[in-house]
């Protein structure tokens, strides 16, 4: 009954409603009282409570990080990619249509979504995560352009026009596709993206104490200067792998000083597997991923009394990665100990990469699966 009383007492003065005379001094008098005999004399290991006695600042702090694929989870191409090169072509009065070449309008678009996958599986195969690891090698760049010479030298060899040897391209097709494949010319946003992140957001303070996201990409660093492109806010914390980059990318260290390191960002930060020098699945780049986005728990805009690099480590982390691939983001980040969610898209702009059974590596029948962003805040919420 004692026990009853005192667990009143705290209830009623952790609530603040109590006066401080009649019935509500005699409550403040017995929470007094408890705290001084639940304090340990020193030396002393605190005492053990009884499940049902109170205790104070129980409360166990939880921390959402949240990590999202880039392409087709954020963003996906504004017209197929093959569209775009040939637009590009013709801007520049290169492979425009000839009446000479019959069907070549019919043709041409299938031509270059064929050659285009060809001439990326090929410098894929040659020069792995955008030549990371080749010594000497012109980076993320000069992969690109090879990709785009590659696709076109596929095109006109198939049209008969130069059987397949290099091709003179106009000098501007290179760089205007570089370019408008950097930035919003070339992609958009998914309709889901702005609202998720504004419910995601709301979550901090409720189903969490704070929330960090961040983009994880099996990338170059394109991808932060087209999400900024897109409208959203992007911090500057990238992969902290040692040892400098084999070529400059695409992301220039001034563009991140600009954006601004601690601002009231979208996301927090964006680690590319061309940074880190590993690829999703494997759990190098989760576990990168970790520690940057620990490293945004500590930063000004979340400034509060205690936090500190060391603080983030000692706290509660519930780690979600969302991505459209199963290999490379469900169990890739499921590997690496992390909830995952597969992302599964409806409609025209984009399709699941991957139709799952209950054969699929053996748990396909246990995959989580969402079908839009806006599906996963409820799920948030009941980790």
């Amino acid at each position: 009954m004692v026990e009853f009383g005192l667990w009143l007492a705290q209830s009623f003065v952790d609530r603040e409603v109590l006066p401080r005379s009649g019935l509500g001094g005699l409550l403040w008098l017995l929470h007094g009282c408890a705290k001084h005999w639940n304090k340990p004399a020193l030396g002393e290991a605190p005492p053990f409570h009884h499940p049902f006695q109170w205790s104070i600042n129980t409360h166990q702090m939880r921390y959402l990080l949240l990590t999202l694929d880039a392409f087709g989870t954020l963003f996906h191409p504004r017209i197929p990619i093959a569209a775009q090169y040939i637009q590009a072509a013709h801007s520049l009065g290169f492979l425009t249509p000839s009446p000479h070449r019959r069907g070549d309008n019919l043709l041409m678009p299938e031509r270059f979504q064929r050659a285009f996958g060809e001439a990326f599986r090929a410098e894929a195969t040659a020069r792995p995560n955008y030549g990371r690891w080749e010594p000497g090698f012109g980076g993320p760049r000069l992969w690109w352009a090879n990709v785009i010479r590659g696709c076109f030298e596929r095109v006109v060899g198939r049209a008969g026009e130069g059987g397949g040897a290099e091709v003179a391209l106009p000098p501007e097709l290179v760089p205007t596709l570089l370019e408008r494949f950097s930035s919003r010319q070339g992609y958009a946003l998914f309709e889901d993206v702005g609202p998720f992140l504004r419910e995601l957001r709301a979550l901090e303070g409720t189903s969490f104490d704070d929330v960090v996201v961040g983009v994880v990409s099996n990338s170059d660093d394109r991808v932060p200067g087209v999400l900024r492109s897109l409208g959203l806010k992007v911090g500057s914390v990238r992969a902290d792998q040692p040892g400098r980059l084999p070529a400059e990318g695409f992301e220039r260290l001034q563009e991140r000083r600009e954006e601004g390191q601690w601002g009231d960002n979208d996301i927090d930060f964006v680690i590319t597997s061309y940074e880190v020098g590993e690829e999703k699945p494997r759990r190098m780049i989760f576990d990168v991923a970790e520690r940057q986005g620990k490293k945004c728990f500590a930063t000004p805009r979340r400034e509060r009394p205690g936090r500190s690099l060391d603080a983030a480590n000692n706290e509660s982390w519930v780690l979600v990665h969302v991505g459209d691939d199963i290999e490379e983001d469900y169990k890739g980040a499921v590997g690496a100990g992390w909830i995952s969610f597969l992302l599964t898209r409806q409609g025209d702009a984009g399709l699941a990469k991957h139709t799952i059974t209950a054969h699929d590596g053996g748990d396909g029948g246990n995959v989580r699966r969402i079908r839009s962003l806006l599906e996963l805040t409820p799920e948030l919420k009941s980790l």
